[in-house]
């Protein structure tokens, strides 16, 4: 029997034991893959944006193979310790050790490709259609098999195979046979607790939220570090020392402790969560980057038809009529395309240089537009349901943007200057600001002021010629589906025009569809990138956890075998296994929601002005019933493994 041979049988009778290794390395080889294939696609948007972040994924996939491979075969190799410190003891050389785990290395990472790449050829077409839906693209990205993108693959995971391997040839070589043969078993101490350290951690949790909680845009920055300092410490200690005293507290309380097998958990619980402190709090930690992030994301993606209306709250505005594209022809191409008029106006304008003068005497010039009262209720009126202005001669109303409703400046007069284009006008009037309305107007981004209709008059007929224009508006029923009309004019009135470009068309003219699609473009990439990271930081947690409890298999079958020998039955075992995999995997689940809610408070308040809560609870949800597969994934199968020998 050969070397190759030995190793083959290992990898098949302890496949409970290699399964998350194997499940995961293909995971990691399949994800990288496909972005892969997906930057060899020629249907991929040839954008500096695109191709930035889906190369910033696949060096993210790399590295995260890179760094999660060597951790699981580390800790296989400190299972494996006894195993090969047995068979060095039988008369193996250490040279022969180290290539039999360069062998079972090398037959795991060579089925982990193979699946990853099968996987990933399968899976790519609904991927890329997937993706091409995410980030809004017209056409769908085509499915292509890319020989690239395999070959890519497969140097990249060869590396990361052949480098882990050596690093486990030095790990078995410098071990001496006496420290193969302990393995992972060494005599434990019964865990304490500080009540001191239990009160650190209870203020440091409680700091913490105060400082994020009670934050708001000019402190968030300042406090951010010392808030995220305290939880990580807070979060370690509830851990290590939290865990102990509440379990400490239980087996004070007789009639719980001595129900059941309560004692058997409880005592065992103790050890367990203190032993494992340092894999729960990277578990918690990763998991409430994951809830924040996806949370974050996805409730900012929610929220941009709002956002689209506050830049664009008319669904289709043309200045002018540029060209040969009129009122008349947007009205034909409105209804070619099927979508049905909620309102229409049409007001005259005149384009001035604004001059507002300040309450503190400073004062500010702008581009901006002149209307007359009549043609300014008409729009408020008709199109955005808002409220008549009331002026009297002499008197000007100002429409500010919501962005700017909060400036310290008050404006209290606004001089209108018309003359030459360059912004020095030739003649300027002054009027008082008797109404200053928070609303965004117009799908322009210049000031509006509106004078009453005879002064308006008065300038619009000394200066209309060389400064006036018309302004058109409709409101659609349904704006989300105007994309294909509102490109086609785009292209009408220029055909350099290129839709997903990152441009939001032309000046002439606005639609809310075309910032509504440019903002849930970046929001795409976010997001993907987001669910993405959300994953792997997933899939980080939940091994981690796994390759502890496979760590300590050896030591809890001897436990559990002598306590079966003694009269503690095999359905006992299980629900003792059970209760301990349930809190070991959902403690850190439950205290990061809790972080991530505070996250997510402060995130929603102070960047999209909404609450977050109900794409978080979506996330957290999610999260819950991955977790729970996975539990009963592994909770079977460390159970199979530590009863196998009864």
């Amino acid at each position: 029997m050969t070397l190759l041979d030995v190793a083959w049988k290992n990898v098949r009778h302890q496949a409970h034991g290699y399964a998350a290794y194997f499940l995961s390395s293909s995971f990691a080889v399949w994800l990288f893959y496909l972005y892969a294939a997906l930057l060899a696609n020629p249907g991929l948007p040839n954008e500096p944006v695109t191709r930035s972040v889906m190369t910033a994924v696949l060096y993210l996939v790399a590295i995260f193979g890179l760094v999660f491979v060597l951790y699981s075969h580390s800790a296989f190799l400190k299972v494996k310790q006894k195993q090969l410190g047995l068979m060095t003891l039988l008369g193996m050389e250490p040279n022969q050790v180290a290539r039999l785990v360069h062998y079972e290395n090398g037959i795991l990472g060579t089925g982990a490709v193979t699946t990853g790449l099968v996987l990933g050829t399968i899976s790519s077409k609904l991927f890329f259609l997937g993706i091409g839906r995410a980030l809004g693209l017209e056409q769908p990205i085509p499915f292509r098999f890319s020989l690239g993108a395999t070959l890519l693959t497969t140097a990249v995971f060869a590396v990361i195979f052949a480098g882990v391997s050596l690093y486990g040839q030095f790990q078995v070589w410098r071990l001496p046979v006496v420290e193969l043969i302990r393995g992972a078993v060494c005599p434990k101490v019964p865990p304490g607790f500080s009540w001191w350290l239990v009160a650190v951690c209870l203020l440091s949790l409680g700091t913490s939220y105060g400082l994020v909680l009670t934050a708001n845009a000019n402190t968030v920055q300042r406090r951010l570090l010392p808030a995220m300092g305290l939880l990580l410490l807070g979060t370690y200690l509830l851990f290590a020392q939290g865990s102990v005293a509440c379990l400490a507290v239980i087996r004070r309380n007789r009639r719980l402790y001595y129900q059941r097998t309560n004692l058997l958990t409880v005592s065992q619980l103790v050890y367990r969560m203190h032993d494992n402190a340092r894999v729960l709090f990277a578990s918690t930690i990763l998991a409430t980057l994951v809830m924040t992030v996806v949370g974050l994301y996805s409730g900012a993606f929610n929220i941009l038809e709002q956002q689209a209306l506050r830049y664009s709250p008319l669904h289709v505005m043309l200045v002018g009529t540029p060209g040969e594209v009129g009122p008349e022809r947007v009205r034909q191409v409105l209804s070619a395309h099927g979508l049905e008029l909620a309102g229409e106006a049409q007001v005259l304008a005149l384009q001035a240089a604004l001059q507002h003068q300040t309450a503190g005497g400073f004062t500010i010039h702008t581009q901006g537009l002149v209307l007359p009262l009549s043609g300014a209720n008409r729009w408020l009126e008709t199109l955005l349901r808002e409220p008549a202005l009331a002026l009297q001669v002499g008197q000007v109303a100002q429409l500010v943007d919501p962005a700017l409703a909060g400036a310290p400046e008050a404006t209290v007069r606004v001089g209108i200057g018309v003359g030459t284009s360059s912004g020095r006008a030739e003649s300027h009037v002054t009027f008082p600001v008797v109404e200053r309305r928070v609303v965004r107007a117009f799908n322009l981004s210049e000031s509006v002021v509106v004078l009453d209709d005879s002064t308006f008059e008065a300038l619009f007929g000394e200066y209309g010629p060389s400064h006036g224009t018309e302004l058109y508006a409709w409101q659609l029923a349904d704006w989300r589906v105007s994309q294909a009309a509102v490109h086609q004019l785009e292209r009408e009135i220029d055909p350099d025009y290129a839709p997903g470009a990152g441009q939001t068309g032309s000046r002439q003219l606005t639609a809310t569809v075309e910032f509504y699609d440019q903002a849930r473009q970046g929001a795409g990439y976010l997001l993907f990138l987001g669910c993405f990271l959300g994953l792997l930081f997933f899939l980080a947690a939940g091994n981690l956890l796994y390759f502890k409890l496979f760590t300590d298999l050896y030591e809890d079958r001897r436990q559990y075998a002598t306590l079966h020998k003694v009269g503690v039955g095999v359905d006992e075992v299980r629900r003792v296994v059970g209760t301990q995999t349930f809190l070991l995997f959902f403690t850190p689940l439950a205290v990061a929601t809790i972080h991530a809610g505070v996250a997510l408070k402060v995130l929603g308040d102070l960047l999209a002005s909404a609450s977050l809560y109900g794409p978080a609870l979506v996330v957290v949800a999610s999260y819950g019933v991955l977790q729970m597969i996975y539990l009963a994934a592994v909770g079977r199968a460390y159970t199979r493994a530590l009863t196998a020998h009864w």
